[in-house]
């Protein structure tokens, strides 16, 4: 306190207008330094800064405009690919013409056995109400169907057996037909087949006799890789320990586009015909025909033709 009661001050006074007043010194303070000179330098350099950061402030919006398309580009979507409405209409236009030549041919005495493995719970829309859809491919292919009943399921499975028979020609054409309704009941449709999209998915499940396996297999693999090679199809073969007892028969897992599935089936059906020839037809053929190979080969052919083939 000094003398006369008035306090102490030091510091910047604020006056009444709000103007600052230079600080004043009491006895005792040290005077101030005084603040050393601006270098025009160093004012210039902040001044850019502060310049340059409000440029990125005001051209935030901008740069963000930019920025996406420094991104890797989305994914593709997930799915089956678009059909091709013309791909379309040629397979539908091909299985209108082979129903036709399905239909106008006779039952053979002899005919090609094809099994599908249908899942239980698709299985009605393939019989339809009253076996309305399934007669329909009866008329349409000119092949006899069989399904089992709801409690004759493949064995450690939930799958019904489809049993297709006739000409090579109806088989293959029933064996499209009932696909068709399978991918149809899958969609969630009706009775009315919905259209094929040839490069779409399919999946096929035959059963097959276990030595008609060995001949699709062929030697080291052969035959079974040219049938993946030439159709384009996956093929996946159930191993000789888990084969059905009761009948002897495999599981042939058939998979790839609708295009390479339908030609990996008619490989195997056509594969599986001279299977029917015993061991050791040929040989015995050769001696009889005293070595002539093209006598051979032509009687060989047409017995195949005719023998019964093996199921």
């Amino acid at each position: 306190m000094e003398e006369g009661g008035e306090k102490r001050k030091s510091g910047f006074d604020v006056g009444p207008e709000g103007d600052a007043k230079a600080p004043r010194l009491d006895d005792g303070d040290a005077a101030a330094e005084p603040a050393p000179a601006a270098d025009p330098a160093m004012e210039a350099a902040r001044a850019a800064a502060a310049a340059a950061a409000a440029s990125i402030v005001a051209t935030g919006s901008a740069a963000a405009s930019v920025l996406p398309s420094m991104a890797p580009p989305p994914a593709a979507p997930a799915g089956p690919p678009a059909a091709d409405p013309q791909a379309a209409a040629e397979y539908a236009a091909a299985t209108e013409a082979l129903k036709a030549a399905a239909a106008a041919e006779p039952f053979p005495a002899t005919p090609t056995v094809l099994k599908l493995a249908l899942p239980e719970t698709q299985a009605g829309g393939v019989i339809g109400r009253g076996g309305a859809v399934v007669q329909r491919i009866v008329s349409q292919s000119g092949a006899v169907i069989k399904i089992s009943n709801s409690d004759e399921l493949l064995p450690r499975t939930r799958e019904r057996v489809c049993t297709i028979t006739g000409t090579l020609a109806q088989v293959h054409c029933a064996q499209r037909l009932v696909s068709q309704q399978l991918a149809t009941v899958a969609a969630g449709g009706g009775e009315e087949p919905v259209e094929v999209n040839p490069q779409g998915a399919r999946a096929l499940k035959l059963v097959l006799p276990h030595v008609s396996v060995g001949v699709i297999i062929g030697k080291g693999g052969e035959v079974i890789r040219g049938l993946m090679s030439e159709t384009g199809a996956n093929v996946q073969i159930s191993n000789v320990d888990e084969k059905i007892e009761a009948t002897q028969e495999r599981i042939v897992n058939v998979s790839g586009t609708v295009l390479a599935c339908d030609a990996c089936q008619q490989r195997i059906e056509a594969a599986r015909r001279p299977a029917s020839a015993a061991p050791n037809t040929a040989p015995a053929l050769k001696l009889k025909l005293g070595g002539n190979l093209d006598k051979m080969a032509d009687l060989f052919r047409s017995w195949c033709a005719s023998a019964r083939p093996s199921n």
